[in-house]
């Protein structure tokens, strides 16, 4: 059976043109090609996180490459080929919320090694130019569907400057057993990160790679 990996649209998942401005905005919020102003704001002091909500769904669409599961009432959609956006529905009526978008990268393998690649996506992406992205923490190694993964930890904004909603983001890299570069990145909004950041964790844990 031929892969479905990443191509658009899928069972009860179809979405009218008019949301086709939207799913680019959060593509783009989402990618991390921001620019904005970082100002003086200080990364957030660490509160408790609310407890994962229950993962009761999962995408299923790509037998052969990659599944995940998520919390009722999420919806995921395909707006190009090798890139899905996981969130509640008020980001696709562009309202704050958190998100997960998953990347399936072909121009990151000759980078070489998870350090090369992760270096060359921050520097095109969130460190390019003027965009207002300060990294929190480290670089640190993490596992990703049983895969040597990287992980680093950013704040900032989004294009609506800088009277928008400050963001959390996480990214994490890694590859496939046929080389194939795997790049999630989870973004909420500061205000909400206490109450998704567990859920964003768990969906990233269930994570299964399958090429």
């Amino acid at each position: 059976m031929a892969k479905r990996f990443f191509q658009r649209g899928g069972p009860g998942q179809a979405l009218s043109p008019m949301f086709l401005p939207v799913i680019s905005l959060a593509l783009i919020l989402s990618f991390l090609w921001m620019g904005s102003f970082w100002g003086e704001r200080e990364p957030q002091a660490w509160h408790e996180m609310a407890p994962a909500l229950p993962l009761t769904h999962q995408y299923l669409e790509s037998p052969t490459a990659f599944a995940f599961s998520y919390p009722d009432g999420w919806q995921y959609h395909i707006p190009q080929t090798n890139v899905l956006i996981i969130a509640p529905p008020a980001l696709f009526q562009l309202e704050p919320a958190p998100s997960i978008v998953v990347q399936r990268n072909l121009g990151l393998i000759g980078e070489g090694s998870l350090n090369a690649m992760m270096d060359a996506y921050l520097r095109r992406g969130p460190f390019a130019g003027n965009h207002a992205w300060q990294q929190v923490a480290p670089i640190a190694e993490t596992m990703i569907a049983g895969r040597r993964a990287l992980i680093v930890v950013l704040q900032g904004r989004d294009l609506a400057g800088v009277g928008s909603e400050e963001l959390w983001s996480q990214i994490a890299l890694t590859q496939a057993a046929n080389q194939m570069v795997y790049i999630f990145v989870a973004t909420v909004p500061l205000s909400q990160r206490t109450a998704y950041e567990s859920t964003l964790a768990a969906v990233l844990s269930s994570v299964e790679i399958r090429e």
